[in-house]
């Protein structure tokens, strides 16, 4: 198989499972899925207009909610960046731990890279991980916070690969 020219399915395509996520409907007083709304919609504003360009008032439309109610729920952006960030490297573990599982070792190995493969070809998922090198170098006042997200989820990452390789 070329994983130059194999285009990821929805089940494993970055964007998709944000939009996914976009589509819940939260009832007046869950404000935990208004807040993985208000995430979602943060991480398709940082994919479609960048970091730097995120409105609070189209995040606020995606998600269905007022801007009143994101400001209430986020009080602090850099919380928002950090929850943002955590949704994100989420989404990106459960498509690298939805890898299909090949019962020989050898065979195994070359399913789960080339899953990777196709993970981490898309533009999506790359842009993704430019954001968060930009918000670990700029944004001072959370750098530590998204350090330890990302370090976290590199943490789960690693001992999938190792426990897969291990089989």
């Amino acid at each position: 198989m070329d994983a130059q020219n194999q285009r990821p399915t929805k089940s494993h395509n970055f964007e998709s499972k944000i939009k996914t996520l976009l589509v819940a409907q939260a009832k007046r007083q869950d404000d935990e899925t208004r807040k993985k709304l208000i995430c979602a919609s943060e991480l398709k504003e940082w994919l479609e207009a960048g970091f730097n360009e995120a409105n609070v008032t189209r995040v606020a439309s995606q998600a269905g909610v007022s801007t009143a109610t994101l400001c209430r729920l986020y009080p602090d952006r850099n919380q928002l960046y950090l929850d943002a960030l955590k949704l994100g490297n989420q989404l990106l573990l459960d498509m690298v731990l939805d890898a299909p599982q090949h019962p020989h070792p050898f065979r195994n190995l070359i399913e789960l890279t080339y899953h990777l493969t196709l993970i981490w070809q898309q533009a999506s998922v790359q842009l993704f991980y430019f954001i968060q090198g930009f918000i670990l170098q700029t944004e001072t006042e959370i750098t530590a916070d998204a350090r330890v997200i990302a370090a976290g989820i590199s943490q789960e990452f690693r001992h999938f690969v190792e426990t897969t390789i291990d089989r």
